[in-house]
């Protein structure tokens, strides 16, 4: 098998073979057919057909097909359709049933007789798009179907089409909708440039979302103009129904655009206006289309409507002149802001025609005003009613800065006023015979800088208070009159801070009804967060009139609340028919507080609660804070404030806590307050770590005194803690002295007691923890008495055994003692001190501590040439000291012996040397004037202060040394190197001497003699003893002649000539002469002259220069004979 096989639809499989054949085998591997070819089939893999017929190729240049050739042309398409578009046809047929289709031709023309071959799509569409046409022309069009052997169907029927305009126009924009009473004004922006136009269609929306015609614009034919008229007015509609509206544009083949932008518009005549942050003056001001201002609002209405002002924030400055109004918030009057923006009056409400109007404001916020009088609201003139509003931060520079009323009057009930500011009169100020009626306000935190912070009342005006809470406010609550003008005020059923003292009367009356509170402090949940209602505590709760007729409060909760009982004080009614029980503190034990109890039965006791009723108790026991009575149930104990339980199952170290709970004659009952918990214990308390006699934190076994005994002690207890400690003094086991109280200290101090010399006290300790629990007795060692201090014995300088002179230290001084001694407590340890004398302690005052018998003291400050004395006192257990000791003195010697010279050989410098293994040295001039020089230490080495020849090594005293056994080098220089070193190891600089260079080699030595005989002339013209000599390294020291007269063999020396041989001292070195006396020579005589050099180093010159001279002094004889007395040319 060469290739992948294919598998035809009933399971057969077809493959080629290495054989020369294609093989057709069923699923279970039976040969069902095989083919012979002409060729192997290598690689070419078998392949279905669309027709179902399999194909493979062969290596003999052959396809072969196995099955039917197809024929068959497949069937005409049905469902064709030709569907006209805008500057397009759409062409949708059938897809053909055939499985080998290919491909499907398009034909198109101008009439069903032109149609020829136009385009084509793959087998898998059906439908084709035919972009090349012009709108308003008939087109023909028709299809074919070919298969994948190109067989093609029939033609379809011919289809014809138009392609038209389908494009509808642009959707209107800037839609407008301004409603009316019952009728709404439509607009929108004109179509500009769009060619083919017919009218507008006004729709509008139903609940379903769905749109309905209304309204079309008219046509008159002219698009132009037709495109321009876009306004429609709708008229007989419901007022308070919103309408959404929309339009859209439409052109002459009925295209319609799209629907415009939705508006919303609601018809409406009042007489509720709204008010609202996201409105406009323009609307119409019902709540769905508000207005955008209060003023504008105000204004706009007519006598006796209503603002409805929405939620939000409104800077203005209001004025409502004339005009009977009601202006009011709707929702929570926090949420509903007027800011006057410290620009003037927030709310200005006159009637200067004195028309008798009355005016409404009522369930909002004024804030920011700042005027000459009534910076929040002012009133002149008019009957005004003020509820259920937030009067806060406002100011006037004269009074009233909340609310300024001024003639006629009216009623303020459920009102805030806080945080407002003015001369006088912060929160409220009334004149001008104005007649007030203040009812369930809160009036807090004003401040008046002169007189009435809350309320002030002058120029005859009168003001009524019920109900009212008017407290923290400053200068006074409130304050009557002027200098010159009276005022009037009652007040029943309030609660004024300070009472009638806190009311400023400078000119009129104040009636104090009966009914009123005097409670300074704060009745309020929490003043600093603006939340002014009444704490369920206040005794505020329930004590107001209910003949006022009020039925809400600032909030528009219920008043009173729960209905039939009386209203609360102030301007905000509590759910609370009263105060509620308040509670107090709770403690466990009784009368104080226990945290711990050694007993299962207890008592438990608290604070009264605060009601304006009796209260009834209940109390439970609990193992946690929040499992209140698990180990003993709520119990009814009636009014006591203490109650006593006995438990059971109880468990030490566990907390347990006490609750107690307190119901008034209300039922209303009180928070449940908890003890802060107790635990039992029953285990005792332990004593450990006793220390008896204590002065340094540790444990003393002896004692000298009888006075101020320290004791100290440690105490446990595991459980409730330590509550107290007790002491007592005995011996043996006699107490000596009773137990005394210590409280939680652990630490006593005994002032005085007889205590007997040579006698062992013992200290005791008892515990009692916090439960009540006592321990066991602790008793301390014991502690020994003694009076009596050691004996003394000697000092010496030094550690060594025996006493020294000197110390070459300047940090630090030694000493060591013998024979002290004490035979009752034993001696503890020694002091010691340094001074400049005998017990001197200038140096180190007394040091204690030393338990040995010997001291080395460092860190000291020490001088040359001072004497220092060790002095020594011995302490003994009990704290006795003993007399003082001293040595007979140390001499401190710190410099190092004076520095003296070195000098290269055994008694003269050297420079020069000759040996390779031998060096000397000798050295002066070291002294120490204190302790004296002791020691030297000498190095060699190749340079001064080095050690590479010979190290270190000491030399004693000497001032001499030879070295040998050196491995020395000709032409180095070596040096010695001498350290000195005082009896007290002070140790001097190195001293180097200036070095001694090594040379081995001998000088070479050159004579001449110029002339063999030499006559006394010539000898002292020109001197025959001469030469020259030589060396390259230590140089040419001197020249020896030997002369030897060879007639007898005789030397010259200096006074002769002598039988031995000497040599005698030239003159020169490189270059050098020998003088001779010329009368030491005898004539005729043969002389030998030896010579040889000797340089710095003392070497010589092994092989001497020799030379010989004969010394002549005869003169010569001459003698001349002329044989012819005359010559001529021939016989000369």
């Amino acid at each position: 098998m060469r290739n992948s096989p294919a598998v035809t639809v009933n399971g057969n499989i077809f493959f080629g073979s290495t054989d020369n054949k294609i093989y057709a085998v069923d699923q279970d591997g039976n040969l069902v057919w095989n083919y012979s070819t002409t060729g192997q089939i290598q690689t070419s893999s078998a392949a279905i057909g669309p027709n179902g017929n399999v194909y493979i190729g062969s290596n003999d240049n052959n396809l072969y097909l196995i099955g039917e050739l197809d024929t068959i042309p497949p069937s005409a398409p049905t469902n064709f359709i030709a569907a006209p578009g805008d500057e397009r046809v759409i062409l949708s047929w059938d897809m053909n049933p055939e499985n080998d289709l290919a491909r499907y031709i398009v034909y198109k023309g101008l009439t069903a007789a032109t149609v020829q071959l136009y385009d084509s799509v793959g087998f898998v569409y059906n439908t084709f798009v035919d972009s090349s046409v012009e709108n308003n022309t008939e087109y023909f069009y028709s299809i074919k179907a070919v298969d994948q052997l190109a067989n093609r169907s029939p033609f379809t029927a011919v289809e014809s089409t138009t392609p038209y305009d389908q494009t509808p126009p642009p959707a209107p924009s800037g839609l407008t909708a301004v409603p009316g009473d019952s009728e709404i004004s439509v607009s929108w922006d004109p179509l500009y440039n769009i060619g083919d136009f017919l009218n507008y269609h006004l729709y509008v929306m139903e609940q379903d979302s769905s749109f309905t015609l209304i309204e079309s614009t008219s046509i008159t034919g002219d698009p132009i103009s037709d495109a321009q008229d876009t306004e429609v007015f709708l008229t007989n509609l419901q007022n308070k129904t919103t309408y959404h509206l929309a339009v859209t544009a439409v052109d002459t083949f009925l295209n319609e655009s799209e629907y415009s932008t939705i508006v919303s518009s609601t018809p409406y005549a009042g007489p509720v206006w709204y008010v609202g942050n996201d409105g406009d003056n323009n609307n119409i001001g019902y709540i769905t289309d508000p207005f955008f201002t209060i003023e504008y609002a105000i204004d706009y209405a007519s006598d006796d409507d209503t603002v409805m002002v929405l939620p939000g924030t409104y800077v203005e400055n209001i004025v409502i002149d004339g005009k009977s109004i009601v202006l009011s918030g709707l929702g929570n009057p926090e949420s509903i802001i007027v800011d006057g923006n410290q620009a003037g009056n927030v709310l200005n409400i006159v009637d200067l025609n004195f028309s008798g109007i009355s005016v409404s404001v009522e369930n909002m916020t004024i804030t920011n005003g700042n005027s000459e009088k009534g910076g929040g609201i002012f009133v002149e003139e008019v009957s005004a009613n003020l509820d259920r509003l937030i009067i806060s931060g406002n100011s006037a520079s004269a009074s009233g800065g909340g609310v300024f009323i001024q003639g006629l009057g009216g009623t303020i009930s459920n009102t805030l006023f806080v945080n407002n500011s003015a001369l006088n009169g912060a929160g409220l100020a009334t004149e001008g015979w104005s007649d007030v009626s203040v009812w369930n306000s809160t009036i807090n935190g004003n401040i008046a800088s002169n007189t009435g912070g809350g309320i002030y009342c002058t120029d005859n005006s009168v003001i009524q208070v019920v109900n009212c809470i008017i407290s923290d406010n400053d200068t006074n609550q409130v304050a009557v009159g002027s200098s010159t003008e009276p005022g009037s005020i009652l007040i029943d059923y309030s609660n004024i801070a300070g009472g009638e003292t806190d009311i400023l009367i400078i000119n009129g009356t104040v009636n104090w009804g009966t009914h009123n509170f005097d409670v300074v402090e704060s009745p309020f949940v929490s003043r600093s967060t603006n939340d002014f209602s009444l704490s369920d505590y206040s005794q505020l709760m329930g004590q107001g009139s209910n003949d006022l007729g009020i039925s809400s409060d600032l909030y528009g909760h219920l008043r009173p609340n729960p209905a039939g009982s009386n209203p609360d004080l102030g301007a905000i009614e509590s759910a609370l028919a009263s105060q509620r029980p308040k509670s107090g503190a709770v403690f466990d034990g009784g009368p104080t507080d226990l945290d711990w109890f050694s007993d299962s039965t207890i008592i438990a006791h608290w604070e009264s609660f605060v009601d304006d009723s009796t209260v009834s108790y209940q109390t439970s026991v609990g193992s946690y804070s929040d499992t209140l009575d698990n180990i003993f149930n709520w119990a009814t104990t009636g009014q006591d404030t203490f109650f006593t339980m006995n438990l059971t199952n109880v468990t030490a170290g566990v907390n347990y806590y006490v609750s107690v709970r307190g119901l008034d004659i209300d039922n209303q009952m009180s928070d449940t307050t908890t003890s802060n918990g107790f635990m039992f214990d029953f285990i005792l308390p332990t004593v450990t770590n006793i220390i008896e006699v204590q002065t340094d934190s540790s444990d003393r076994d002896y004692f000298n005194d009888s006075i101020n005994l320290n004791f100290t002690w440690s105490g446990n207890d595991n459980e409730s803690g330590l509550d107290y400690f007790e002491y007592a003094l005995a011996l043996d086991d006699s107490i000596v002295l009773d137990w005394s109280f210590a409280g939680t200290d652990t630490a006593a101090v005994i002032d005085s007691f007889a205590l007997v010399e040579g006698q062992t006290y013992h200290f005791k300790v008892r515990a009692t923890d916090i439960a009540g629990n006592q321990s066991e007795i602790g008793t301390g060692d014991g502690f020994l008495i003694d009076y009596t201090p050691p004996t003394t014995g000697f000092v010496f300088d030094g550690l060594e055994e025996a006493d020294i002179m000197h110390s070459g230290s300047d940090s630090t001084v030694n000493a060591h003692w013998s024979t002290f001694s004490d035979s009752l407590s034993g001696i503890d340890y020694y002091e010691y001190a340094i001074g400049f004398s005998v017990q001197g302690s200038e140096v180190l005052d007394w040091t204690s501590g030393v338990i040995d018998t010997f001291v080395n003291v460092a860190g000291l400050e020490l001088y040359n040439g001072e004497t220092y004395y060790v002095s020594i006192r011995a302490v003994d257990h009990a704290g006795n000291v003993s007399s003082v000791v001293s040595s007979n003195g140390l001499t401190v010697d710190t410099e190092p012996p004076g520095q003296g010279f070195v000098k290269d050989g055994s008694s003269t410098d050297q420079n020069w040397y000759n040996q390779d293994t031998t060096l000397t040295a000798f050295w002066t001039g070291f002294s120490d004037d204190l302790s004296g020089v002791k020691e030297y230490t000498i190095s060699i080495g190749t340079n001064a202060g080095l050690e590479d020849v010979m190290t270190w090594t000491n030399v004693g005293s000497d001032t001499t040394a030879t070295f040998d056994s050196l491995e020395l080098a000709e032409t180095i220089t070596y040096f010695f190197n001498v350290i000195a070193s005082d009896s007290v190891g002070n140790v001097g600089t190195v001293v180097s001497s200036n070095g001694i260079t090594i040379d081995l080699a001998a000088p070479s030595t050159y004579m001449n003699i110029e002339n063999f005989y030499i006559g006394p002339d010539r000898w002292n013209n020109e001197n025959p003893l001469v030469g020259t000599s030589g060396d390259d390294l230590s140089g040419i020291q001197s020249i020896e002649l030997m002369v030897n007269r060879k007639e007898d063999n005789y030397y010259w020396s200096e006074g002769g000539w002598t039988l031995d041989s000497s040599w005698v001292i030239a003159s020169g070195d490189i270059s050098w002469n020998y003088q001779f006396i010329l009368s030491n020579l005898g004539d005729g005589q043969l002389y030998q002259v030896y010579a040889h050099a000797v340089d710095s180093a003392g070497n010589k010159d092994l092989s001497p220069a020799l030379d010989s001279l004969v010394y002549d002094s005869s003169l010569p004889e001459s003698f001349v004979q002329i044989e012819l007395e005359f010559y001529n040319d021939l016989s000369w």
